[in-house]
């Protein structure tokens, strides 16, 4: 009778260890980069893809700030740029606010005025 108990109680505990895993499987952690939540399963492929992406867009564009209004108006949102504003100059010389380009360049790798053939 006590084997009996005694393997109920093991056969309980196994029981909830793997629930415990599984909940652990499901839980979802912050990216330091894009802010987005990660499953804690694919958390360090996403944070390392996602600094992949990060290095390439600083290689894409210099960041500014806009020093005094102008008329220019973001391609993507169609604001104008007002002084203090985050903007983005990318190589081919385009001007965008920083967090236009950068949603901008979570899907495309191009320029949104200088889409590919």
């Amino acid at each position: 009778m006590n084997k009996r108990g005694n393997n109920n109680s093991h056969n309980q505990w196994s029981l909830y260890v793997s629930k415990l895993k599984s909940c652990k499987k499901r839980r979802k952690e912050y990216c330091p980069i894009c802010q987005k939540k990660i499953l804690i399963l694919h958390y360090n492929k996403h944070v390392e893809q996602c600094s992949r992406i990060s290095e390439l867009r600083v290689k894409m564009y210099n960041e500014d700030v806009v020093n005094m209004n102008r008329n220019d108006e973001c391609a993507i949102c169609l604001d104008s740029m007002e002084c203090g504003q985050r903007i983005a100059r990318l190589k081919c010389l385009c001007v965008y606010h920083k967090a236009c380009i950068d949603l901008w360049l979570n899907k495309n790798i191009w320029c949104p005025n200088h889409p590919p053939l």
